[in-house]
């Protein structure tokens, strides 16, 4: 399988950023296999953590949760 050959390539490097870079692909095999096999990813929590990020820039240093939402909605009209 290319990944294990890229492992085995990246930790028998002789500069030690290929060999952490190997033991990082060597940590992470199960994982990025099951997504390139199911194409499960964590874009949809991103998405929404990006969206409470913009909510909170809107609110403009606002503390209470309801005028965060009215700036934030106002923000959203302009």
């Amino acid at each position: 399988m290319l990944l294990d050959e890229a492992i085995v390539g990246c930790k028998g490097d002789e500069v030690e950023e290929f060999r952490s870079l190997g033991d990082t692909l060597e940590r992470w095999r199960t994982e990025i296999l099951i997504h390139h096999s199911t194409g499960a990813s964590n874009d949809p929590t991103d998405g929404l953590n990006l969206c409470a990020k913009e909510v909170r820039r809107a609110g403009r240093g606002f503390t209470c949760f309801s005028t965060t939402a009215c700036a934030s909605s106002f923000m959203s009209a302009v």
